[in-house]
């Protein structure tokens, strides 16, 4: 982490999805801060309400979801009262999506060098052969084999790891402030995931960007990331700097995650799933929503949610346990 200042601010945050069986609260008053400068990650389970945040940060909720309430503050710029117009102009440009599918994010109709040049022509006043060039450039940034050639591929052309390098390459052609990256090496192999991962870093720091991880591979966040927020059920239940979160994770949530992922450094080590089911996103359970999973419960648990708190320096969480002045140690 670079700088202390905050550039983008996430208050109350809350996205709905009504559908047939009733309504899923995907994200259910998110709060969150990220400065200036660093790599931060958003991690959790399948179905947690991450990516969800990631789209609301744009106003891209597809339907039948939508935003019911909260504010977003992007370089004091309030995102929730734009019109969409302005919105546009700040996509693509001043922040910038990668998407887990790089398939479903290029269009199967126009070639890749195309698609680059038109993202740098829909927000600068530039000539098509400038842009045109730039894409070159651009291509050869995220280290593509044969850039000039991949210029006039069709998407259906390359491989999974050039078309991701093809996405990166058009988040990055305008220079933006918050590059948000949700989950973008889920399709790709474990090799070619390393390389993206490195790339990105790398452009994250040429550029001076700051990074928005999406995922729930916690061996990412471990090498690449300055700070984490641990996300479930469309609630934020922890927030630390990335070492004091793996040194020291206070929610059982977080203990949890911990404990079934393999640890390298240990040669014979038992892994632990947690407990019990994730319940209904449409019934969600009354109080805490961890608490019939979790093996610290208490009765108050069961009928208040736990609000998100300071414990140390920068490191919160959402917790009657800590609320109340107990502290269990943390389970390695």
């Amino acid at each position: 982490m670079k700088e202390n200042k905050v550039l983008l601010k996430i208050e109350d945050l809350k996205v709905y999805f009504n559908t047939y069986a009733g309504v899923v609260k995907a994200v259910d008053g998110v709060d969150l801060s990220i400065f200036h400068g660093e790599s931060f990650a958003l991690v959790g389970e399948t179905g947690c309400g991450k990516s969800t945040v990631a789209r609301a940060i744009l106003r891209l909720v597809p339907p039948p979801g939508r935003i019911v309430s909260g504010r977003i503050i992007f370089d004091g710029i309030d995102l929730m009262k734009l019109p969409e117009d302005k919105l546009r102009e700040i996509r693509g440009s001043m922040i910038a999506y990668i998407c887990q599918d790089p398939t479903s994010a290029l269009d199967p109709l126009f070639t890749c060098g195309y698609q680059i040049a038109e993202t740098i022509v829909s927000h600068n006043s530039i000539k098509w052969n400038d842009a045109w060039n730039k894409s070159l450039k651009l291509l050869l940034h995220v280290a593509i084999p044969e850039a000039k050639k991949r210029l006039r591929n069709f998407p259906h052309e390359l491989s999974g790891g050039m078309k991701q390098r093809v996405v990166i390459s058009m988040s990055i052609s305008n220079n933006p402030k918050l590059l948000i990256a949700d989950e973008p090496t889920t399709a790709l192999d474990v090799t070619i995931q390393a390389q993206i991962m490195d790339l990105i870093k790398s452009l994250k720091d040429k550029y001076n960007m700051t990074l928005l991880l999406i995922t729930h591979n916690l061996g990412l966040v471990a090498e690449y990331c300055d700070r984490v927020a641990v996300m479930y059920l469309g609630k934020i239940v922890e927030v630390a700097d990335v070492y004091e979160l793996f040194e020291r994770p206070l929610h059982p949530y977080t203990q949890g995650l911990l404990r079934a992922v393999p640890n390298p450094l240990k040669k014979v080590e038992r892994l632990y799933p947690i407990a019990g089911m994730i319940p209904s996103p449409i019934n969600l359970p009354p109080g805490c929503r961890f608490h019939p999973r979790c093996p610290y419960v208490m009765d108050r648990c069961k009928v208040s949610e736990p609000p998100l708190v300071e414990i140390g320096q920068g490191h919160y969480v959402a917790c009657w346990k800590y609320v109340k002045g107990e502290v269990h140690e943390a389970i390695h």
